[in-house]
């Protein structure tokens, strides 16, 4: 096991492509961190450079103490799961498993007792004689986790080892990856352009978007407190509204407005002043088929979706058109008038030119890793 440290790392490929960007950040011993963003965000070449199969242009990487920086890959002591799992057809499940260990020239007999042990960690003691053929999608991660267990390394990294898999069992797998993570107590660090793979799993997420770091903190406070714009357009399953206005002191409050709509910001500290942009995920607004409550937005619906288990409305008010929650047993119809009620301990405040933060997150206590919070419960 190994803490990893990034220390201004960037990688520019020919022609002057910057794929990663002066990265820093320090990935504790024993947590399982997700490297989250979309395709080209350079998610993959960072975990190629810890893995050492790319070199950097710029910047350090760091196991522990020891600079890996231009250690060779064989002599980093990590292991890969790769999308394509890179299962060698001609060999059985027993033999792909035990391959790593074959290259140390592990002597057969203890070979065999660490593959058997493997297996009954993964359930797969069955289909040790089987070759990859005759395997299912989930049964083949299965043999490539499998690979990488054996061979004990200091670091697992992952890269969108699930993307292949179908809904259901990919969920599965979230949990097997869970449980196999707590049990091992090792480094994980997963790749992922997939929002929910990052938030079932991460200890903590780390959000890259054209080759920089956008935010890395706790999986919980990258969803409730997006560090950028970028960040909470990229997080959620419904988009984010997005208004564009300006804050100004109203007594004791700070009002955000614009043409359509008077908002109150009350949470935190915002400026008191001065254009913004505000945020608001559809959640964190409800919609109500009559006022029950004082300067309620109105508008009128124009469409509803269910995105399960909940119904949602796209309510036009003005100029905007605003995703918001139906809550369960609201008489809310298409073409009808409807009332928005902002929730306003959700409401997020971004520079409109910078795209960063203005209303600041709550301080917490550093997360702990999954395996030890389960520990103390």
């Amino acid at each position: 096991m190994a803490s990893v440290r990034l220390d201004h790392l960037s990688k520019t490929y020919r022609g002057g492509i910057a794929a990663l960007s002066d990265l820093t950040v320090t990935i504790p011993n024993g947590e399982f961190v997700c490297i989250l963003g979309p395709s080209g965000s350079g998610k993959s070449t960072a975990l190629k450079l810890m893995a050492g199969i790319e070199e950097a242009s710029a910047g350090r990487i760091f196991f522990d103490n020891e600079d890996v920086t231009l250690t060779t890959p064989e002599r980093r002591d990590v292991a890969m799961v790769f999308q394509s799992y890179g299962l060698y057809p001609q060999m059985t499940v027993a033999e792909n498993i035990a391959f790593p260990l074959m290259l140390r020239k592990m002597p057969k007999a203890e070979r065999a007792t660490q593959v058997e042990e493997v297996c009954r960690l993964l359930g797969i003691g069955k289909l040790l004689r089987r070759y990859p053929r005759q395997l299912s999608g989930g049964e083949r991660q299965r043999v490539a986790l499998g690979r990488a267990i054996v061979r004990k390394p200091r670091v697992f990294l992952l890269d969108e080892p699930l993307s292949n898999l179908d809904a259901n069992l990919r969920v599965s797998m979230r949990q097997e990856l869970r449980r196999l993570h707590d049990i091992l107590g090792a480094t994980f660090i997963y790749v992922t352009h997939d929002q929910d793979d990052a938030l079932a799993m991460g200890d903590r997420v780390l959000v890259l978007a054209d080759g920089r770091l956008q935010q890395y903190d706790a999986a919980t406070r990258v969803y409730r407190y997006p560090a950028n714009r970028f960040v909470a357009s990229f997080l959620g399953r419904l988009p984010m509204n997005f208004f564009q206005g300006h804050l100004e002191t109203r007594g004791d409050a700070v009002t955000f407005s614009n043409d359509d709509l008077v908002i109150a910001v009350p949470d935190g500290k915002p400026p008191a002043s001065g254009t913004a942009t505000l945020g608001v995920r559809p959640d964190a607004i409800v919609v109500r088929a009559g006022q029950s409550g004082r300067d309620a937005p109105v508008g009128f619906v124009r469409w509803l979706e269910v995105v399960q288990p909940d119904l949602y409305a796209t309510v036009e008010v003005g100029s905007h058109r605003i995703i918001a929650k139906v809550p369960e047993g609201e008489p809310v119809e298409v073409g009808n008038p409807a009332y928005l009620h902002f929730n306003p301990g959700k409401l997020h405040l971004f520079d409109p030119t910078t795209g960063a933060r203005l209303n600041p997150a709550p301080e917490e206590a550093a997360p702990v890793p999954r395996r030890r919070r389960e520990a103390l419960a």
